[in-house]
């Protein structure tokens, strides 16, 4: 067998060489002369080497020059799972700056998340406006580390077994990967799976053809001892014989004993039956053979003790093997070894029961029990237990033959019935297709009441329907030729109404029960309901209910007009079979109804959205996942002068600028956020894009599938005229402004120096009305200053934030560290602090890199937020933070003041907004811009701003700057 198996395994191998070569030149197979080449070069070298390293060389560096990418990595996953993935093979472009990766970072956490990438398909993805489309934010800060700018992942099967990736990556640039590159890819990670199936099969093959001849190597070393066995085992084989062959016990017994006597060369053999009830157990002796008559314990069936204890070990299986029973006599019954210098028992099976044990004695004198010696007693007791079983076969059968004779009679007798049973389970079938082949109700009606009437061979067969008030009508009728239709009855008689049933709702076929009259003149029926029987000539009738659903629809009745009838348990199942399919048609057809009313209420509901959607004002730009085209309005076509060009099934990118695409490709519309962005329109004007995506929650999934995406573009130009304009007035007036106020706080510190200096010295400050105005004079100097400096503030603050929208505003952008701008900041907000009793801390992490920025307007930021952070803080400790992590500087303002309303954190970095308390006692002061400015500055360095605050456990705001990643130095290959 193992040969065959190497022969199969080879055969496989040549269909597998075979089958590449048929791959490779199928007239399928894509891509330019360059990659056909390369192809063909792999094939060759998976056909005639089993070099697997050489072949993971050939596929990535094949994989390198067909596509001209920067890198290629080949990674294995792990085996088993407490290890780690592999990477066995890399290629780089030659003439570019490019680091080849240390086989050590197999053991890298980036490998590992690569490995993590999905296992089934095609996998691409590409940097667009600084993240990675379809990466999670984890898998694209680690692509980033590594340099990717475009990645294709392809997944490796092999056996249905996920055996790796080849990971395809650009570096140096972000583009998507065209069809004919994903196809050629395809086409070697295909070529690479087979022939690493071919490479593993042949390595089985070898390890097979080793096994083989340590097989047989074996093989001949046993020979000699299966040569020794061979007499022993045909006494057996004759031992057995004798007990398969015998049908009387007592002579079976007596010679299986007196056979294994001789065989085993021992002194007395016995086969004992146990017995046992709920107080006591012993053994019987059913056969005995001994070298001297000193030894029998017979006459047969005497009992001897035999405890329930070993009667347990033996119907576990056990056996008992006692070399020298003086030295363990005093556990097993004295009477089983009587006489007995050594003892093997072995148990007896009839089936799965305990029938009883043989035992074997040698008596002159201690014995070791040999393997052989065992198992040629096991083999014996396990053919005695087939030769009891065939015993108690033999005699349950001659119990069965007697039942079966009786039995036979029956069976003949219902032979008849079951025919006919037969042919009325045909004609349900029959009924049953004629059924489902329709849903015209007239035409189930009729094929049915007829298949009715000539499988139960009687006159009359009718549908009843019920009407929403429970009476009803009779529809469909099928009668035999020698009776008048129920129509013609109809017109000499009134027509029968069932008050019974209009009256009851249906009487007893609510409950699903039929009614089955054998002869209607004996079933104790009114007068004048007889009267109405005898009139439309019923003598006997069978009805049951028909459902639609849970309801009562109406009844399927079956009549009888010539006698009576006894109707049988099995017609009466018959008929509320049909009637079950005869709802199910009815149901059917109802929905075929409601359906073709849906589609025409759908056809209009789309009309009218049509309508809407085509005398949109706004542009609309449906999208499918792949990126196509699927609806538009006019409005979109001439918003972009597009009138008279048909877009249905183009790309985005064919039509429409690149903002669009880029708005696509953020990752926020894979969280079903709402993504805007604006995009320039035809003649010069200006569009606002919003972007959705359209979800399902079909097929019973947990989260939404994506279906697309709905894109509304809006004309702006008009509001953004109207908000250049604002920005153009706000700094307008806040200059105009500036200059009054100066004037104002100049001449309010000539009055307080003129009068600390030249008038109070003059005046009587003892007379009290000379004393309090000198007070309130001073004092309300003092308001005009301090509002005349808030006005101030605030006019700066405007201008700051209209220069910012208006663009206008001019960065000294250099290299800074971020540590002497918080020293500077706590040191210009300590006295302010002091003044609170309040602690201010800086907390920097060593060794922190320069980031690339404007220094004045960072250091604005950090005094903003911790001015604000004193401000709140009633008392307490303030500490500025700083570290670095994942290529950017973070910097926290850490306070315990009164913490933020979570409705007021999503509002403070709009304009004029604040965060506040109570309106009379705790308003803050402030403009309520110096936040948005902040804002605006953390997002011009590329960072981000934000705050984590729970109320009456204080405050942390924090801002993001990006440190740039410097250049990785290589050297020269050697």
């Amino acid at each position: 067998m193992v040969i065959i198996g190497l022969l199969l395994v080879k055969v496989y191998v040549n269909y597998c060489n075979t089958f590449l070569r048929n791959v490779t030149m199928s007239p399928s197979s894509h891509g330019t002369a360059v990659q056909q080449a390369i192809a063909d070069q792999l094939l060759e070298m998976i056909l005639q080497s089993q070099d697997l390293h050489n072949a993971y060389r050939l596929v990535v560096e094949g994989l390198q020059r067909g596509l001209g990418v920067d890198r290629v990595l080949l990674v294995q996953n792990a085996v088993f799972p407490n290890r780690q993935s592999r990477l066995v093979a890399q290629a780089i472009a030659p003439a570019r700056d490019i680091m080849l990766l240390d086989e050590p970072c197999a053991d890298c956490r980036w490998l590992h998340l690569l490995g993590q990438l999905p296992h089934y398909g095609l996998w691409t993805v590409w940097e667009g406006e600084g993240e990675f489309v379809q990466l999670d934010p984890v898998q694209g800060e680690f692509c980033r580390t590594l340099g990717i700018k475009s990645l294709l992942h392809l997944p490796l099967v092999i056996n249905q077994r996920h055996w790796g990736v080849l990971s395809l990556q650009y570096l140096h640039q972000a583009r998507p990967w065209p069809l004919e590159d994903q196809q050629f890819a395809q086409r070697i990670a295909h070529l690479f799976c087979l022939g690493l199936m071919k490479t593993e099969l042949w390595i089985h093959c070898q390890n097979h053809k080793n096994a083989l001849q340590t097989v047989v190597a074996e093989g001949q070393v046993q020979r000699e001892t299966y040569l020794k066995s061979a007499q022993r085992e045909r006494a057996i084989a004759d031992v057995i014989d004798k007990i398969r062959f015998a049908l009387d016990l007592r002579s079976l017994f007596q010679t299986t004993v007196t056979e294994v006597r001789k065989l085993l060369v021992a002194d007395r053999v016995m086969i004992i039956k146990v017995r046992q009830n709920k107080n006591f157990s012993w053994g019987e002796i059913q056969a005995e053979a001994q070298t001297d008559d000193k030894l029998c314990l017979l006459p047969p069936k005497e009992r001897v003790p035999l405890s329930s204890r070993w009667i347990d070990h033996f119907a576990k299986g056990l056996i008992l093997a006692m070399d020298d029973t003086d030295d363990q006599r005093a556990d097993f019954d004295q009477s089983m070894l009587a006489l007995a210098k050594a003892n093997l028992v072995v148990p007896l099976f009839s089936g799965d029961r305990l029938w009883g044990v043989l035992s074997v004695h040698q008596c002159d004198g201690p014995r070791v029990w040999e393997s052989s010696d065992i198992e040629f007693a096991l083999k014996i007791a396990l053919n005695l237990g087939v030769a009891l079983q065939q015993a108690e076969l033999l005699t349950e059968s001659q119990r069965r033959s007697t039942a079966l004779q009786s039995a036979l009679g029956e069976v003949e007798a219902q032979k008849d019935y079951l025919a006919r049973i037969a042919e009325e389970e045909r004609a349900l079938t029959r009924v049953i297709e004629g059924i489902r082949q329709t849903l015209e109700l007239q035409n189930i009606f009729r094929a049915t009441s007829d298949e009715v009437r000539h499988l139960l061979s009687c006159d009359r067969v009718l549908v009843y329907r019920f009407n929403p008030d429970w009476s009803g009508e009779f529809i469909h009728e099928s009668v035999a030729q020698m009776w008048e239709p129920l129509k013609d009855l109809q017109n000499n008689f009134p027509l029968w109404q069932d008050t019974y049933l209009q009256e009851n709702e249906g009487g007893r076929y609510r409950n699903h029960e039929s009614l089955a009259v054998g002869d209607v003149e004996t079933a104790g029926f009114t007068d004048c309901h007889l009267d109405n029987l005898r009139r439309f000539e019923i003598r006997a009738f069978l009805t049951v209910p028909v459902f639609v659903g849970e309801q009562l629809w109406g009844l399927l009745g079956a009549y009888q007009n010539g006698a009576p009838r006894h109707w049988q348990a099995r017609e009466i199942h018959l008929l509320h079979q049909i009637a079950n399919q005869l709802g199910v048609a009815v149901y059917q057809a109802q929905l075929l109804a409601r359906f073709q009313e849906q589609s025409k209420t759908m056809e209009n509901t789309l009309a009218d959205l049509t309508a809407i959607v085509d005398n949109l004002a706004d542009g609309l730009l449906v999208i499918d996942l792949f990126g196509r085209i699927t609806r538009y309005n006019p409005a979109l076509l001439a918003m972009f002068d597009l009138e008279g060009l048909e877009l249905l099934g183009a790309g985005v990118d064919a039509y429409f600028p690149e903002t669009l695409n880029q708005l696509l490709a953020k990752p926020e519309r894979e969280e079903q956020k709402l993504v805007t962005a604006d995009v320039e329109l035809s003649q010069g004007r200006q569009g606002q894009a919003l972007i959705t995506s359209i979800t399902s929650h079909e097929n019973g999934c947990e989260y939404p599938q994506c279906l697309g995406a709905v894109i509304m573009i809006r004309d702006v130009t008009h509001e953004r005229e109207v908000e250049r304009m604002k920005t153009d007035f706000l700094a307008t007036v806040s200059h105009e402004l500036r200059t009054p106020l100066t004037s104002i706080l100049g001449f309010a510190t000539v009055i307080q120096d003129k009068l600390n200096r030249v008038i109070i010295p003059e005046l009587d400050l003892a007379q009290p009305h000379l004393g309090k105005a000198t007070e309130r004079v001073m004092r309300n100097l003092a308001i005009i200053e301090s509002e005349a400096q808030r006005l101030t503030v605030l006019i700066n603050d405007v201008l700051d934030i209209a220069k910012m929208e208006a663009g206008q505003e001019s960065w000294q952008e250099q290299p800074c560290a971020i540590g002497p701008i918080i020293e500077r900041a706590i040191a210009t907000i300590t006295p302010q602090a002091q003044k609170k009793n309040i602690s201010l801390q800086g907390d920097l992490e060593p060794g922190l890199p320069d980031f690339i920025g404007d220094e004045n307007r960072i250091l604005q930021v950090v005094l903003n937020l911790l001015s604000n952070a004193v401000k709140f803080t009633p008392k307490g400790l303030i500490t500025a933070r700083s570290h670095f992590h994942q290529n950017y500087l973070w910097v926290e303002i850490i306070d315990h003041g009164p913490g933020i309303h979570p409705a007021d954190q999503e509002k403070i970095f709009e304009p004029f907004q604040q965060g506040g308390g109570d309106v009379l006692t705790d308003k803050p002061q402030g403009t309520g811009l110096g936040l948005p400015i902040c804002k605006k500055i953390v997002e011009h360095h590329g960072g981000t701003i934000g705050v984590n605050s729970s109320l009456g456990r204080g405050s942390t705001f924090y801002f993001s700057l990006p440190v740039p990643v410097p250049a990785v130095e290589t050297s020269p290959a050697v």
